[in-house]
């Protein structure tokens, strides 16, 4: 006995895609390097540094959104170091547009007194309000350029959720690096995502779809993190866990 099929159409039911972002700045492992580096200098020396601050920001759209800066007392802290991105991506009253690009560009800043290296991973996922992650769409899908500008990317470190960079050179108090990304889109692509579903009554097969982003939003958030110049492999290794080479102009790169 055949029986009757019915299709429905891409559920008009589909919630615009929200943007959801993070920023947050690491920097107590940071200052257990510099303080593990001061075992090993002189009392005089060792005064010095210890009145110096060491501190990093995050720039989205050149106004800061997220900071940590060492007070240089104890383990107080200054600044905002969980902020919020995309938070001016739109307009009034704008509906957010798939396939369409955003000014998105993210920068660092050192707000220290004392030069440093930075170190930022930015992730990207797909994720339900209640932080439950939607892994059949691919983060790929969110598109975040990043145009180099002197930034190497740790790919042995990356994964398609994380990409890890470096700014090689140091970065003098109260110097900006360049952007490390500069835009935001979701691919045209996940249009062509969708989920099917069958329901029977009275012998009608009723297929339904919808759009795989319906009730998803896309999650960006980026960590930022610094460790001070001074005796730089053995601070970046105890910080960050990597292996590098410092040139005698101060320049990193990854070992292989």
């Amino acid at each position: 006995m055949m029986k009757n099929k019915k299709k429905v159409p891409h559920s008009t039911k589909v919630t615009a895609i929200l943007m959801v972002a993070a920023v947050v700045l690491l920097m107590s492992s940071a200052l257990g390097s510099t303080r593990a580096a001061l075992v090993y200098q002189s009392e005089n020396y060792t005064a010095e540094i210890g009145v110096s601050q060491i501190g990093v920001s995050l720039l989205e759209n050149g106004n800061i959104v997220g900071s940590r800066d060492y007070s240089g007392s104890g383990d107080v802290w200054n600044g905002t170091p969980e902020g919020k991105l995309l938070t001016g991506l739109l307009g009034e009253n704008e509906e957010f547009v798939i396939g369409k690009k955003y000014d998105e560009v993210l920068s660092v800043r050192n707000t220290g007194t004392i030069d440093e290296y930075v170190r930022v991973r930015l992730y990207k996922s797909w994720q339900y309000a209640d932080g439950r992650k939607e892994t059949a769409l691919s983060p790929d899908l969110i598109k975040v350029n990043l145009p180099g500008n002197g930034w190497i990317e740790d790919a042995g470190d990356s994964t398609e959720e994380r990409t890890v960079l470096y700014y090689p050179n140091i970065l003098r108090s109260g110097e900006e690096t360049p952007a490390f990304a500069d835009s935001v889109r979701i691919d045209s692509a996940i249009m062509t995502k969708v989920k099917e579903s069958r329901t029977e009554e009275n012998g009608v097969i009723t297929i339904t779809q919808e759009f795989s982003y319906n009730g998803v939003n896309f999650y960006l958030k980026a960590e930022v993190d610094a460790v001070q110049t001074h005796n730089a492999q053995d601070a970046i290794k105890s910080a960050w866990g990597v292996d590098v080479n410092v040139a005698s102009d101060g320049t990193l790169s990854l070992a292989q």
